[in-house]
């Protein structure tokens, strides 16, 4: 999603709050985007698709968007996105509704192994865009400070949203305390290109290097 008055690119990785952070968004920016419904069960409150002034959806990679901008505009372009530890992300689309086009989700192990398979990973959305052109910067929010890390976002770039809307509560609580879930999901992201999300979790540092981008961690308490 392009702010284009915050000269910022916003990535939406699945299940990582970017509904929210967008709505927000677009609350504030609202000649960025505009909210759309192109499925039944989108309530244009918690679930709705996303159409900003390039066109892109919500869940547009990073690659998109330096022929939509050419090179030299894209390369001036700061970019923000937020990082969830692989195993509780994927696990929170597995027992999401709307995916799985039912309100009675049960644990399915080759449910979520097409998940695993099928879905990108934040490592994918961000390094998709190769080494012919990149972006200014790179800054990763932590999903679990969000507060924090867009009060670090909101110091940098003056209106972007610090007040982020309460995050959609999960319909199936409690999986992320469920030992035989993380475990089989663990495995699953271990063995699949989404491990590469582990190389942007926290850590001694607070920047990581993404080819020729650096990425700043913000949010990550030590």
């Amino acid at each position: 999603m392009l702010i284009p008055a915050l000269n910022l690119i916003f990535i939406h990785s699945m299940k990582t709050g970017g509904s929210s952070i967008s709505d927000a968004l677009i609350a504030r920016f609202p000649t960025s985007a505009e909210k759309v419904r192109t499925r039944e069960y989108q309530d244009m409150e918690h679930l709705f698709e996303i159409r900003d002034t390039l066109g892109f959806s919500k869940h547009a990679a990073l690659h998109r968007y330096p022929s939509a901008l050419g090179a030299t505009r894209f390369s001036e372009i700061d970019v923000v996105t937020v990082y969830r530890n692989p195993v509780y992300r994927l696990l929170s689309a597995h027992f999401c509704p709307s995916l799985r086009k039912s309100e009675d989700v049960k644990f399915s192990v080759y449910g979520l192994y097409k998940l695993v398979r099928h879905r990108s990973s934040l490592f994918r959305y961000l390094k998709s865009h190769g080494d012919e052109a990149s972006p200014k910067s790179i800054r990763v929010m932590n999903f679990a400070c969000l507060d924090l890390a867009a009060n670090n976002i909101g110091d940098e770039f003056p209106g972007f949203p610090t007040d982020l809307p309460r995050l959609n509560p999960s319909k199936r609580p409690g999986y992320e305390r469920n030992w035989l879930f993380l475990a089989i999901a663990f495995l699953m992201v271990v063995t699949s290109h989404h491990v590469w999300d582990f190389f942007l979790s926290p850590g001694r540092s607070a920047t990581k290097k993404l080819g020729r981008i650096r990425l700043r961690l913000l949010g990550y308490r030590t």
